[in-house]
């Protein structure tokens, strides 16, 4: 297999990621749920107060995986968390080894940033994700449910 490098995502990235969270909203089946616009990438990661940051893999010259991460800590250990937002492998790339050598980037820049666990959310209706994840020795957050308000909820709440 060619070598992959991995590189921190530039401005002029925004396009080629856009089209990584495209094709995972594809693959979970909700391609209309991507809303998000190049601005409003560029905002999130290069702007006044940006919250996230990227990378991408690259092979031959080719993006073919991406990665937005966040931090995030524990209360309880006071101790920083690498969030992984989206993991996002190419079609072309699958069964070629990039989400193992990513995840393992990832690890490796978790650790330089002081944080000592790396998190993210997988569905649950996608076994092989799931396997892939469990090979590599992630462990399930079991005791935890995971909740949120969407937009009209946070709305309708400020009129408590």
């Amino acid at each position: 297999m060619p070598n992959i490098m991995f590189r921190p995502v530039t401005v002029d990235d925004l396009g080629t990621i856009l089209e990584f969270i495209k094709m995972l909203a594809s693959n979970e089946g909700r391609p209309e749920a991507v809303t998000l616009s190049e601005a409003d990438l560029a905002e999130l990661l290069f702007g006044e107060k940006p919250v996230a940051y990227g990378f991408l893999a690259v092979k031959e010259g080719v993006p073919v995986a991406s990665a937005l991460l966040l931090q995030k800590f524990s209360s309880y250990r006071g101790k920083r968390i690498l969030y992984i937002e989206d993991l996002i492998v190419s079609e072309a790339a699958r069964g070629d080894g990039v989400g193992s050598k990513m995840m393992v980037f990832l690890a490796g820049i978790a650790l330089e940033m002081g944080c000592d666990a790396m998190e993210w959310y997988a569905l649950k209706s996608d076994p092989k994700a799931l396997r892939f994840y469990e090979r590599l020795g992630a462990q399930y957050d079991t005791p935890h449910a995971i909740l949120g308000f969407d937009k009209m909820v946070l709305e309708k709440l400020q009129e408590f």
